[in-house]
């Protein structure tokens, strides 16, 4: 179980920093293109 928290750990930082980005650049252009 530490081991797959280990691997889940790095995947799942990695993965909420490209949403982060991708949600800050994101919410702008939908909020005005209504």
């Amino acid at each position: 179980m530490l081991r797959t928290a280990q691997l889940h750990a790095p995947k799942g930082r990695l993965t909420l920093g490209f949403d982060s980005d991708r949600f800050q650049t994101e919410p702008p252009a939908c909020y005005r293109a209504p």
